[in-house]
């Protein structure tokens, strides 16, 4: 088995995942909410292995870097720091619905690093060849997926936001019923920008 298949089954996982978050929004079955988290879970799984994976096929080839030196791999790492950003959430919050706004991001990622990019393994070029590459990407990605997380949190906090002013109550029926509320919402992402911002600064540094 190649890290290839592993990516593109992670890939799939997501776009499951996505669909049953959808379906949590839709119907507001509780079933297709944990079946969405279950699904990011076994992707996320999926893609570490098919990470490490990947890491010894370029020892086998002789080049014996981190699967985090071009464009692909960087897309790929891109699309399992935002699953894991996200699990995080789901295992301190338990908000469901936060999984419809971010998981999407993750399959964006994937998908187009598995249909529009190469999967080639090159050995590093020259001013790549440093150990403070591994410091650099992971930390500027964990950055990253924390904002994307914020993004997707605050289109959640501007429908909430405006229902409840529209309502005049924090109580909502509908698919905003199963949305934290607003002032919940606004925490998680100063939460989010608080913990990307140091990490960005931190990949800006080591790069």
């Amino acid at each position: 088995m190649s890290s290839s298949l592993l990516f593109t089954i992670a890939t799939l996982t997501y776009l499951a995942s996505t669909g049953m978050f959808f379906l949590y929004l839709a119907a507001r079955s509780r079933i297709a909410g944990l079946s969405g988290t279950i699904a990011a879970l076994f992707g996320f799984i999926v893609q570490t292995a098919a990470l490490g994976l990947r890491w010894k096929e370029s020892y086998d080839m002789g080049h014996g870097h981190a699967p985090l030196s071009n464009l692909y791999e960087s897309v790929v790492f891109f699309s399992w720091t935002i699953i894991l950003i996200y699990l995080l959430i789901d295992a301190k919050y338990r908000f469901r619905a936060v999984g419809a706004f971010v998981v999407p991001f993750a399959l964006l990622a994937s998908a187009w690093a598995q249909l529009g990019l190469d999967s080639g393994i090159q050995p590093l070029v020259p001013a790549l060849q440093s150990d403070w590459l591994l410091y650099h990407v992971i930390s500027c990605f964990l950055g990253y997926a924390a904002f994307a997380a914020a993004c997707g949190v605050s289109v959640m906090y501007l429908f909430k936001a405006r229902h409840e002013r529209a309502t005049a109550t924090t109580r909502s029926g509908g698919v905003f019923s199963l949305f934290p509320a607003a002032s919940v919402l606004d925490e998680l992402n100063y939460r989010a920008i608080m913990a990307g911002f140091p990490l960005l600064t931190i990949g800006i540094v080591t790069g």
